[in-house]
């Protein structure tokens, strides 16, 4: 399937589990992280930017056989994509520096979390495995997802944002817990 936005034309595909369209786009504000980056296994990768088909499983069959666009998300998420990575950069490294803290709270002193102060601290730690944009809005914002790699952690973690703003980081049962509810208050606000 084929999605033309402004000058930008991407070519999507349906993910090996079949349950998202996903199309390849090079991110440059995140370059810096995959040039420098210590996440074995993804150095020269393609970012997906992920288009999420959310949806109950009982429906799974129905929406599959329909292609699934989110197109203001994306012209948002392509018009602000600057914002919006300043924005998650500086929340993943504040969840890092409060992640450090409660580690140590529990005696479990995370040394490479212990490290990083700054942005460029980060960019050695993590990779941006996807980004995912949500067919919910809120008051004419999407919902849009960053999913990460990072060496401190096996499962990496995410970030959630409404329009610029991060609403919160964390792993994977915090941006299902999140996204659940969204889903629940029927998608747009």
């Amino acid at each position: 399937m084929e999605l033309t936005t402004g000058d930008v034309s991407f070519t999507f595909r349906l993910n090996e589990a079949g349950n998202r369209h996903v199309a390849p786009i090079d991110l440059i504000e995140w370059e810096p992280f995959r040039s420098t980056n210590t996440v074995p296994g993804r150095e020269g990768q393609h970012v997906l930017l992920e288009c999420a088909m959310i949806f109950d499983e009982r429906e799974a069959e129905e929406k599959l056989a329909e292609p699934h666009t989110d197109l203001p998300a994306l012209e948002y998420f392509l018009t602000h994509r600057a914002a919006i990575a300043d924005a998650v950069m500086v929340a993943s490294v504040k969840f890092a520096q409060d992640l450090y803290k409660v580690s140590v709270k529990y005696g479990v002193d995370r040394v490479e979390l212990a490290q990083i102060a700054t942005i460029d601290d980060l960019k050695t730690m993590i990779d941006l495995s996807y980004v995912q944009l949500f067919p919910y809005h809120q008051n004419g914002l999407p919902y849009l997802g960053y999913r990460f790699e990072s060496n401190w952690d096996e499962y990496g973690f995410y970030a959630l944002l409404l329009g610029t703003e991060v609403l919160a980081c964390g792993y994977s049962g915090t941006a299902l817990a999140i996204d659940r509810s969204i889903r629940d208050d029927g998608g747009v606000i």
